[in-house]
């Protein structure tokens, strides 16, 4: 194998055209000034080759990969998929863009991919998940998840033997022609008819003397006539 300088050197030599020889040009006096000025061994450093091979895979890389990485970020929102399957992407998606994990660009991109409900629970979280930890709003998104689906379990039949009985009620009713009431139980009517009588009997009534000498003997209520209590405690009082 050559010599790390000598192989750089034979590499840039290849380079043709304005913006490739004039990169090339400014690689040659690098490795020049690696080497005369910062004392590097030129037949044995191999870091010489390692540093050019980088240089150029940074410059002349595929550019477009990472510019569309930075489109399907923007693109990228939780809305079909579960939690997991939105941040494994979003974790490939951003290292393929070369973003910095734990930014907090990075970490707005991820809240802004899910639906509003749960990332409002996130932020209203106390405290909140670090702003410059990615894995702590991993976690929030994760957990507000799991406490969503619990919610829903526990309380998915809240509410509905209450409706069933509504319904129940109003089918009853909607047998009847409109307008018109359900009849009432007969016996209901003959004693609610006995209680009037009673009431309009006494109610309203003026005793006369002998009436209310026999009533005070027997015990018996001026007001309603019965015994065991008397007029101001008379439970027909209105």
């Amino acid at each position: 194998m050559q010599e790390p300088y000598s192989r750089v050197s034979l590499a840039l030599s290849y380079f043709k055209g304005d913006k490739v020889e004039e990169w090339a040009s400014d690689q040659l006096m690098i490795l020049q000034e690696k080497v005369h000025v910062q004392g590097r061994d030129p037949a044995n450093d191999i870091t010489l080759w390692d540093e050019f091979r980088e240089d150029f895979f940074r410059v002349w890389g595929d550019t477009t990969k990472a510019q569309r990485a930075d489109l399907e970020i923007q693109k990228h929102t939780m809305k079909g998929k579960s939690i997991d399957e939105y941040t494994s992407t979003f974790e490939v998606l951003i290292r393929r863009a070369g973003w910095t994990r734990d930014d907090q660009s990075t970490i707005k991109e991820f809240i802004q991919g899910l639906p509003m409900w749960l990332a409002n629970r996130i932020m209203a979280r106390n405290p909140p998940p670090n702003k410059t930890r990615l894995s702590e709003w991993i976690y929030a998104a994760r957990d507000e998840v799991v406490k969503d689906q619990e919610r829903t379990t526990m309380l998915g039949g809240y509410g509905k033997r209450n409706d069933i009985v509504r319904d129940n009620r109003q089918k009853y009713y909607n047998a009847w022609p409109s307008g018109n009431k359900p009849p009432r139980d007969p016996d209901a009517m003959e004693v609610d008819a006995a209680k009037t009588e009673g009431k309009q009997k006494f109610q309203g009534k003026r005793l006369t003397e002998e009436e209310r000498k026999k009533y005070f003997e027997e015990g018996r209520c001026f007001r309603c006539g019965k015994q065991g209590h008397i007029g101001r405690n008379c439970p027909d009082k209105k």
